[in-house]
């Protein structure tokens, strides 16, 4: 698995959302003011997290820049967002599943540890940033999807953790038929890694999107199961920590799907 370290103070974000399953999304947390953070001498190290909790550029409080400390506020400017999430949004994410690690070798089993947390740790920022309708902290590419055209025209997108953590979590390595697939399914099909994932859902699996007063339901997966082959990278960024920036998401039930997805 490759490691990929982005020049500080921030990476570039990509800014089309198809989500960890489908998308991303939470119920909004109220905007309040900055109560930690690192100070203006910090150096990048200083940012840096392991596992799934947050880094120190995190806020107290979901904040808007312009409440926050100068040195904050020029990191969180970086990438592209007017308000800032809380520390809090890694509190009380789902059990990370036990991995299934088939790559024979290429991805080593703690290497395989850090992709789960950095996927989880992606989750819980895509779940905010969709949720609080700011495309800047969108962390995946991929083909057109209803999620990305929702949260690009303002709306603020929900979905219950149930699309957005898998319940299976097995590393593979890509192989040239895999990419194939991925590309017949309008997929980038690149990235050194690939994680099939398998998601239940439960009675109230919906994914609705809000603005204007007026909400509707984009997906309903209640009572569905799915399992995607999703392609990408593990990055370190010095202001979120270490994430998963995924390249390519695949639905395993398309017509030629590689044996890795079953």
């Amino acid at each position: 698995m490759q490691m990929l370290t982005r020049p500080y103070p921030g990476f570039v974000l990509l800014a089309a959302l198809s989500g960890l399953a489908a998308c991303g999304g939470s119920t909004p947390v109220a905007n309040g003011s900055s109560q930690h953070g690192p100070s203006a001498s910090a150096s990048p190290s200083a940012f840096t997290s392991s596992g799934t909790g947050p880094t120190a550029a995190f806020p107290e409080n979901d904040t808007a820049l312009a409440n926050m400390p100068s040195d904050l506020r020029a990191l969180w400017t970086s990438i592209g967002v007017a308000t800032a999430p809380s520390r809090h949004i890694f509190d009380n994410l789902p059990g990370l599943p036990a991995i299934n690690n088939t790559t024979g070798g290429v991805t080593s089993p703690d290497n395989a540890t850090r992709l789960e947390q950095a996927f989880w740790r992606a989750g819980a920022i895509v779940t905010w940033s969709a949720a609080h309708a700011e495309p800047g902290l969108i962390l995946f590419s991929g083909a057109g999807d209803p999620i990305t055209a929702a949260v690009a025209g303002g709306s603020s997108v929900s979905d219950p953790a149930c699309d957005v953590y898998p319940l299976s979590f097995k590393v593979v390595a890509i192989t040239n038929p895999a990419v194939t697939w991925l590309k017949r399914q309008f997929q980038n099909g690149g990235g050194s890694i690939g994680v099939v994932a398998r998601y239940q859902g439960t009675p109230s699996c919906a994914v609705t999107a809000s603005k204007g007063g007026q909400t509707s339901t984009i997906t309903n997966l209640s009572f569905t199961s799915h399992t995607l082959y999703l392609t990408g990278e593990v990055i370190q960024d010095p202001v979120l920590g270490t994430v998963w920036e995924r390249d390519s998401r695949a639905d395993c039930a398309a017509a030629g799907a590689p044996v890795e997805c079953t």
